[in-house]
């Protein structure tokens, strides 16, 4: 949810149009990883899938909330216009508007780490098929993509 300052309210063609300029914002993140395999699944197959969960887990406890402030921050200069039937359902629909960004922001740069972290995890375990260690694949795989 955002905190928000009216800067002004006109009538425009029928409708009200405002401009809202976000002074603080409260985000709750969240991490739901589900894996699905057969279950007759080779054990090494197993294993190597656990891996990408605990990527998917090392990624959203030590970067999810840097990444969110990082997307958030550039929110809150700039100045959000939109319009509604009345100035409450406006301001509504601007306080939507900046939610959405955040979320897609958020999911875009969360989704494009996993990518990067998994896809050099599968290169070093070539998809499970060699004997690395899975622990010590999951930390070269951060070593050498080490987040900006």
């Amino acid at each position: 949810s955002f905190e928000h300052e009216l800067i002004s309210t006109t009538d425009r063609e029928g409708q009200i149009e405002v401009n809202v300029k976000l002074i603080g914002a409260r985000v709750q993140l969240a991490l739901q990883d589900v894996i699905y395999l057969p279950t007759n699944v080779r054990p090494p197959l197993r294993v190597h899938e656990e891996g990408h969960r605990v990527i998917n887990e090392r990624i959203f406890d030590e970067e999810a909330e840097r990444i969110a402030r990082e997307v958030a921050e550039p929110m809150l200069v700039k100045t959000w216009i939109a319009r509604g039937v009345d100035r409450e359902s406006a301001v509504n629909v601007a306080l939507e508007s900046a939610i959405s960004e955040l979320r897609i922001g958020y999911r875009e740069r969360i989704v494009q780490r996993v990518a990067q972290v998994s896809d050099k995890f599968d290169e070093l375990t070539k998809h499970g098929s060699n004997d690395l260690n899975v622990v010590e694949a999951i930390e070269r795989a951060f070593e050498q993509c080490a987040s900006k």
